[in-house]
C-alpha cells in the first residue's frame, strides 16, 4: 500500500476544497484557474514566483490591487498553506511544497479542465439533493473519487431520511476507490461492500440514479478484483465502472 506524506495530504485537501467551490461558487474557479495559469508560466520561464496579475489576464502593476486579486477568492482556503503572495505581487509555492509542484501542476490543470468544460458546455443541475448528486456523480465518473467523497460528505451532513441513507452509499462508493489509488485492496473491497449494503434498498432507480446497473458492476469488481489483485494497481484502475444517470 501506497503511504502518503503530510505535504501530500495537504496538497490534497487544499486544491479538493477549491474544485468543491468552484462548483458552488462561480467566482471561486478564478483562484483554480490563477494555479493552472501558474504552472504554465513556471513551465514556460522556469520562473519561482509569477504575478498574479499576468496569471489572471489582468495586466496590473499596483502590487496592492494584486494582492487583493487573490484574497478576493483565496481568504480562508487552506491554499494559503500552499501558496504565498509576497509584497511585489507575485504568488510562489512554498518551500516545503516544492518538490510536489509536479503534482500539484498536474491535479491543477485536470480540475481545472473539469470545472471549465462544466461551464463552457452551460452545464445545468436541478435545484435540491438530486442536483447535488449529479455534481457528486460527475466527479465520481472523472475518476476524482476523494473528492466525491468530500463533495458528497458535505451534502450529507445537511439531509436526513432515506436520501442520507443513499448518499452514504455513493459516498462509500468513492472510498472505495480512492483506496484503490493507493493500492489498498482489502480497504477498497471492504468499502465496496458497504456501498453496495446502502445502496440495494434504492433499485432499481433513485433520484437519477441508475442503482440496480451500478451494483451488478461494483459486485462484478469486488469479485474480479478478490481473484486478480496480481495484475497490479493500473489494470485494474481501468475497469472502476461509471454511475450512470438515468431522467
Amino acid at each position: 500500500m501506497k503511504k502518503r506524506t503530510k505535504e501530500e495530504v495537504e496538497i490534497r485537501n487544499a486544491l479538493t476544497e477549491v474544485l468543491i467551490l468552484s462548483f458552488q461558487f462561480s467566482e471561486k474557479s478564478r483562484l483554480l484557474y490563477a494555479v493552472s495559469r501558474y504552472c504554465q508560466f513556471v513551465d514556460i520561464r522556469g520562473r519561482d514566483g509569477v504575478r498574479l496579475g499576468d496569471l489572471l489576464g489582468e495586466g496590473k502593476t499596483n502590487k496592492d490591487s494584486s494582492k487583493l486579486d487573490w484574497s478576493d477568492v483565496s481568504d480562508g482556503l487552506s491554499l494559503n498553506g500552499v501558496f504565498e503572495i509576497d509584497l511585489e505581487g507575485y504568488i510562489r509555492l512554498r518551500d516545503r511544497f516544492q518538490a510536489y509542484l509536479y503534482d500539484i501542476c498536474a491535479k491543477a490543470g485536470r480540475y481545472w479542465s473539469f470545472i471549465s468544460g462544466l461551464y463552457s458546455n452551460g452545464e445545468v443541475f436541478k435545484e435540491g439533493i438530486e442536483g447535488e448528486i449529479k455534481k457528486g456523480i460527475l466527479l465520481f465518473n472523472e475518476g476524482f473519487y476523494f473528492e466525491c467523497h468530500e463533495f458528497l460528505e458535505g451534502e450529507w451532513k445537511k439531509i436526513k431520511g432515506r436520501e442520507k441513507s443513499f448518499l452514504k452509499g455513493l459516498i462509500h462508493a468513492g472510498v472505495a476507490f480512492y483506496h484503490l489509488e493507493y493500492e489498498n485492496y482489502k480497504g477498497t473491497i471492504n468499502y465496496l461492500k458497504r456501498s453496495h449494503r446502502r445502496l440495494k434498498g434504492f433499485e432499481p432507480v433513485f433520484l437519477g440514479v441508475d442503482v440496480k446497473t451500478f451494483l451488478i458492476q461494483i459486485d462484478d469488481y469486488s469479485r474480479s478484483l478478490e481473484e486478480n489483485v496480481f495484475m497490479g494497481s493500473e489494470s485494474l484502475k481501468n475497469e472502476i465502472p461509471k454511475i450512470r444517470l438515468v431522467e
